[in-house]
């Protein structure tokens, strides 16, 4: 089983992905006045700046410009900044790819109490990309992170304890952090509990409560769980069979380009159960 670790939160700024909220502030005054404290030494107005030259606001976007700010900001020891900038070594965007590099800059914030480095640091750990891959390591690191609230991290250790990687495997202790990371709407985790359910690993089996964790994820696009659904209304498995509500969820699923539910819709089709009889 591959590891679908969740990472840190990161929000869509225009086509590049950054840490943080969007600013306030668009106009090319407020950018020079933040230019001008930034090369005076101040570590929140280069980050803004970075931040500036990356969406594009008061300048025009210009992903090397965003990159050379908050290389400034994190050297300065905005913390921020230090997990913006890894996250850039890690994707190649404006600077070369360089995932060791992302590791440093991680680690650094990780270093000063910051969930999301640790977070990130923990992926990067865990399949050997720019650090050692060290499971134990990344186990700790998830810890801390899920100690401080971290949603991903409280996933991902939860990830960690079911396949025992890094740590001994324990299904209860799984499905208490799946539940943790569900309950603050980690979509992962709600699909993971759903299957720990369906088996009754970790938790009592109940086939019903697993259909509704599973209904649960689909509503919020999880494609797998569409899938899964779709196989839990063919079967009456926690839900009454219903073969059209079958076909429903493996056609929403198919949709999206999720292989297994193409096949699955097929099947019915070619029993007729649920859609009309395909017999070509």
């Amino acid at each position: 089983m591959s590891a679908g670790f969740v990472r840190a939160a990161f929000a869509v700024l225009s086509s590049l992905i950054l840490l943080g909220a969007l600013h306030a502030w668009d106009d090319k005054e407020d950018v020079e006045a933040h230019r001008k404290k930034a090369e005076q030494g101040d570590a929140s107005s280069a980050y803004a700046l970075g931040m500036a030259y990356a969406e594009g606001r008061g300048v025009g976007r210009d992903e090397k410009e965003a990159a050379r700010w908050f290389t400034k900001a994190a050297g300065m020891g905005h913390v921020k900044s230090m997990t913006t900038l890894a996250w850039l070594y890690e994707s190649g965007r404006g600077v070369q790819k360089d995932e060791k590099e992302a590791a440093r800059w991680y680690e650094k914030a990780a270093d000063k109490g910051d969930a999301d480095g640790m977070t990130n640091l923990g992926i990067l750990c865990a399949h050997g990309r720019g650090a050692e891959k060290d499971e134990k390591k990344a186990a700790g690191l998830f810890q801390k992170a899920a100690d401080k609230g971290h949603v991903g991290a409280t996933y991902n250790l939860g990830w960690l304890y079911e396949n025992g990687r890094g740590v001994g495997k324990d299904a209860r202790k799984a499905a208490e952090l799946y539940q943790k990371a569900s309950d603050k709407g980690e979509v992962s985790a709600t699909f993971r509990l759903a299957f720990l359910y369906l088996n009754g690993r970790g938790v009592k089996k109940d086939e019903k409560k697993s259909a509704g964790l599973l209904r649960k994820a689909a509503d919020k696009g999880h494609v797998t769980a569409m899938n899964n659904l779709g196989g839990a209304y063919e079967l009456g498995q926690g839900v009454e069979q219903d073969y059209k509500e079958a076909a429903r969820w493996f056609r929403k699923a198919a949709d999206k380009g999720q292989p297994d539910a193409a096949y699955n819709l097929g099947r019915l089709c070619e029993g007729g159960l649920g859609v009309e009889k395909d017999d070509e």
